[in-house]
């Protein structure tokens, strides 16, 4: 099964940081330390440390309250990268690149499985066709029918990646 590369953890959490132009410490509370407890990302979703979609039952459980230390944002954070490549593992039947794996582990993370059942886009991967993954790549940029500056960063910089090695 392919992984995540030590390069593309580092990468992950730096485009999370970097989309949002507020530098490295943009969920950070300067008085505490703890990172802030919800944000909300431009598709409603709401979520804490490094892209962690906050599920119903940790809602239901008031979970993150009172926010969560750095550590805890990674401990939080390795749980959703295992979680992730068992997803795409069962989507995506062929080797690819470091990088390239890398890049679209990045891009679907904020999908989830929903955008491997897009059959042109899994189908096209797995036949090494890497045109629609680029596609998509340009067109998620668009929600509510408006260009999101966030999105459009965090894309440019898996598309260098995927194409350029760029990390």
């Amino acid at each position: 099964m392919l992984k995540l590369s030590e390069k593309g953890i580092k990468f992950f959490i730096e485009n999370q940081h970097k989309s949002y132009n507020l530098g490295k410490y943009r969920l950070y509370d300067n008085l505490d330390g703890k990172i802030i407890q919800n944000y909300n990302q431009a598709r409603g979703d709401i979520c804490i440390g490094f892209g962690h979609k906050v599920t119903e039952k940790e809602k239901k459980n008031n979970l993150f309250l009172e926010g969560i230390s750095e550590q805890e944002a990674l401990e939080i954070l390795k749980k959703d990268i295992n979680i992730h490549e068992s997803t795409i593992a069962r989507y995506i039947k062929v080797d690819l690149d470091e990088h390239q794996y890398d890049s679209l582990f990045c891009f679907s993370f904020d999908y989830g499985e929903k955008i491997f059942s897009n059959k042109l886009f899994t189908n096209s991967i797995n036949k090494k066709d890497f045109s629609m993954f680029l596609h998509f790549l340009d067109k998620s940029i668009v929600f509510g029918g408006k260009e999101i500056e966030y999105f459009k960063k965090k894309r440019e910089r898996e598309k260098k990646l995927f194409l350029y090695k760029e990390y």
